[in-house]
């Protein structure tokens, strides 16, 4: 400890501010942008972007429409969401590195010290005891979580390629 932990902390809580902000103005300027899409396809968007990447998420947009719940007839504004989509990503990277530090500097190493967390931009806790989420933004009930065990996948047997030489 070096006795600047306050004043560090009050500079990440700045830095944290100004960065929420911006990631809730480019929220807002995304869900413009998206206003004549169908329900649900900016969480959808923002969701497989913080998963998959800007990148891929663009190009399942492109590709893949229906895996958003388009239909051919949905026209985007990809000007717009390349525009936006990055920089949202950025800005969501950016506020979970920020609040990592934070919670570092307080002492809340993992869940069950308190941790806090970011989701979509906003500031979540675990409770393991019950099994919920909640946001400190939100005044309703928390939102339970289940455990879900990883599924066993079956290994394919492998095709050996034939070479040239091998013939």
């Amino acid at each position: 400890m070096t006795g600047h932990e306050p004043d560090q902390a009050m500079q990440i809580q700045g830095y944290l501010d100004r960065a929420r902000v911006e990631y809730a103005l480019t929220r807002a300027a995304l869900a413009e942008a998206l206003r004549h899409q169908p329900s649900g396809l900016l969480e959808h968007l923002v969701a497989h972007t913080d998963e998959m990447g800007v990148d891929h998420a663009m190009k399942a947009l492109r590709d893949d429409p229906a895996s958003f719940r388009l239909t051919a007839s949905d026209t985007l504004p990809f000007a717009q969401l390349s525009l936006l989509l990055p920089k949202l990503a950025e800005l969501n990277w950016e506020i979970g590195s920020l609040t990592g530090e934070r919670e570092n500097l307080a002492g809340r190493l993992t869940i069950a010290d308190g941790r806090i967390f970011n989701v979509d931009g906003r500031e979540a806790t675990v409770d393991l005891a019950s099994g919920t989420l909640r946001f400190f933004d939100q005044t309703s009930e928390p939102l339970n979580l289940e455990t879900v065990e990883p599924r066993a996948v079956d290994k394919l047997p492998s095709k050996r390629r034939r070479r040239d030489r091998d013939r």
